[in-house]
């Protein structure tokens, strides 16, 4: 690790200098053009209206954070310690993927160089200095993308199931973008000092994603965030112990209204109003489609992500949804996850050490499906 940190310093601190002499603003401009860059590619690639190779994603992808780093590298880069146990680990990881991917499959090799060369690079030059500022500025990127998936979503993707998944194609992913969301906005709120009108609007912002989370019935995301808000909010009231009344009065309490009010308002307004906006949507859906059918080649989508037919009526979709998921005649965890412990397991059963040769589908008894996802990012890495 410090050989690669001494050869990164090596080639960057020329650009450094550089990029020193450029205006601050236009720094800045770049820094969200390439965030924004980013998040376009996600969108596109959550949708699944199209499938494309992974490496048409990963290639702008990586240009996009190359320019959200350049715009952010300082003067001088300066060498920074590194723990040897979570280097080992990281870049033993890297390189397993790295041989997967020469003798199996390319996206993988292309995982690898983001293991072994794109996430260091970000580490050493964000580590350099206070990263509260870099931190504010991806908040507010997040922010301006959840402003914008909130209104795609509205306009032309109306509620069609009991577990709605927004713009995305699947529900748990849906969610994992909400948990993100929410966490920027949760410390966003925390550490404004004043109640001006910035805050107001994280404030709405944090009920609209708390409303979309909600009505996704992703377990998987529900419980990450009840657990982030929880030991989340033990840690900023033990920080705040002196003076806890000022900070339930300003800081929580506006919170948890924000919650109560705009969760059931955001559901209702959703459901009296986005069936206006049905026809438009499914003629956006084929443009789209059809613009972008000489880029790709449609797959087949894993049959446990695809929508139920049931359309909801009000809250009632939402709570008989909850009740089956909640309802089981074994009293079983895998129950309970919907069979995710047989998914886990047998993708498990399958991982090799060098690498399983794509594409891979297992069949999972207790749902009779067959799935092409393990639903863990730990085990997709794994098994690739």
């Amino acid at each position: 690790m410090s050989l690669q940190s001494l050869l990164i310093r090596w080639i960057l601190n020329p650009l450094g200098g550089a990029m020193e002499k450029v205006p601050r603003k236009y720094r800045t401009a770049g820094f969200y053009l390439g965030g924004a860059v980013l998040f376009f590619l996600y969108f596109l690639n959550a949708m699944e209206i199209i499938s494309v190779r992974y490496l048409l994603l990963f290639v702008p992808g990586c240009l996009a954070l190359g320019l959200m780093l350049l715009c952010t590298l300082p003067g001088k880069l300066h060498p920074l310690r590194f723990s040897p146990l979570l280097s080992v680990c990281w870049f033993g990881a890297g390189l397993m993927m790295l041989q997967a991917g020469l003798r199996l499959n390319t996206d993988i090799f292309s995982d690898a160089l983001m293991f072994l060369v794109a996430w260091p690079v970000l580490w050493l030059i964000w580590g350099q200095s206070d990263l509260s500022e870099i931190f504010r500025m991806l908040c507010q990127l997040c922010r301006g993308a959840f402003v914008v998936y909130f209104a795609v979503s509205f306009l032309f993707f109306p509620i069609s199931s009991a577990q709605y998944p927004g713009m995305f194609h699947n529900v748990n992913g849906s969610a994992f973008f909400y948990t993100l969301v929410l966490a920027c906005l949760t410390v966003e709120l925390w550490q404004r000092k004043r109640r001006d009108a910035a805050f107001w609007r994280d404030l709405v912002l944090l009920g609209l994603a708390s409303a979309m989370m909600f009505y996704t019935n992703s377990r998987t995301g529900e419980l990450a965030i009840l657990c982030g808000w929880l030991f989340g909010g033990i840690l900023y009231l033990w920080l705040h112990r002196n003076t806890l009344k000022d900070v339930f009065v300003k800081r929580l309490l506006p919170m948890v209204l924000s919650l109560l009010i705009l969760i059931p308002a955001t559901v209702y307004l959703f459901i009296a109003v986005m069936p206006v906006s049905r026809p438009l949507s499914h003629e956006v859906h084929t443009a789209i489609a059809g613009i972008i059918a000489a880029f790709g080649e449609n797959e087949e989508a894993d049959p446990n992500d695809e929508p139920s037919e049931d359309t909801p009526d009000g809250l009632s979709g939402f709570i008989e949804k909850t009740e089956q998921k909640g309802t089981t005649q074994e009293k079983s965890i895998d129950s309970y996850s919907t069979g995710r412990l047989s998914i886990w397991q047998a993708f498990a059963a399958n991982t090799r050490l060098f690498g399983t040769e794509p594409p891979h589908s297992y069949y999972v008894a207790i749902n009779d499906v067959y799935y092409g996802t393990a639903h863990s990012t730990p085990l997709e890495y794994a098994i690739n």
